[in-house]
């Protein structure tokens, strides 16, 4: 309690000092005048008596000096008197107030900007499975550096040919008009190889994913998303089995992925681009 109230009593100080240094100021004249008088008493000279005063009060300016660093916080009031000073400063040249305070905008963005990036590259692991274990293999011509799109029939070679890799698995995107869950929309989507799922270590919230029969077979099935679950059929549990027509042609819904799955994972895309996200099915 006791040391409460001294931290109380020097927050005061900090943010009135007029009125705690008037006090102590006509105390400590007080006690000079005292020890002047004392002096006189004792046959002293008007000078002598207060030369001999101030020199046994310290001094009056060093007095009040120890004073106020033990009636205040010391390093808040210089920051608070720092910070008045700089806002004078700035409001008598709003120029380089405008400048400045741009600059810092400027800066502050740019480097908010990199952070992000970097965090979401290269410090945020993957939401799935062993993430330190997943690699994406992109071709290139011998001349050209640029990474082209893996061809179905590289992506049936590269699993069939496989001794290095767990699994493997091949996707491309796709956009189709989805008719048959509520009015007609625009869905992203991915075609992807079966063993994508067991390769990302993901299981649906409900029903399947895909087979090796059903790449065998072609078959047209779809994977929804949780959002499409939710927003289309109404988180509907009997969803499995219902048909939704992809550009006209019909696919049979086999499962739902869970609420925050999402592939592939989008770097430079912080919010969906479509009514229900980028990219909803995932189809064979």
């Amino acid at each position: 309690m006791r040391k409460f109230r001294a931290l109380w009593t020097r927050l005061i100080g900090v943010f009135h000092p007029q009125r705690t240094d008037d006090e102590f100021a006509a105390e400590l004249e007080s006690h000079l005048q005292m020890h002047i008088d004392d002096n006189l008493r004792a046959g002293m000279t008007p000078e002598q008596a207060r030369r001999d005063a101030l020199i046994r009060l310290g001094g009056m300016e060093q007095t009040r000096q120890a004073w106020r660093e033990r009636r205040t916080l010391p390093f808040l009031e210089r920051l608070f008197h720092d910070t008045r000073f700089a806002f004078r400063q700035l409001r008598k040249s709003p120029a380089f107030t405008l400048t400045a305070v741009l600059t810092l905008a400027l800066g502050i963005g740019g480097m908010t900007a990199a952070f992000s990036v970097v965090e979401a590259v290269l410090l945020r692991p993957l939401p799935f499975q062993d993430p330190d274990r997943l690699i994406s293999i992109h071709e290139h011509l011998a001349r050209d550096s640029h990474a082209l799109r893996v061809t179905a029939p590289d992506v049936l070679i590269f699993q069939r040919e496989n001794h290095v890799f767990s699994g493997a698995a091949g996707f491309i995107s796709a956009a189709y008009e989805l008719t048959g869950a509520g009015a007609p929309f625009r869905a992203g989507a991915e075609r992807v190889s079966a063993p994508l799922f067991s390769v990302l270590g993901i299981e649906p919230l409900l029903g399947r994913t895909f087979t090796q029969q059903d790449d065998e077979n072609a078959a047209p099935v779809a994977v929804i998303s949780y959002a499409v679950w939710k927003e289309r059929f109404l988180g509907d549990h009997n969803v499995l089995g219902k048909t939704i027509d992809l550009d006209r042609r019909p696919y049979t819904i086999i499962g739902v992925m869970p609420e925050h799955f999402a592939f592939p994972i989008r770097r430079r895309q912080t919010k969906p681009s479509g009514p229900l996200g980028a990219h909803e099915l995932h189809l064979r």
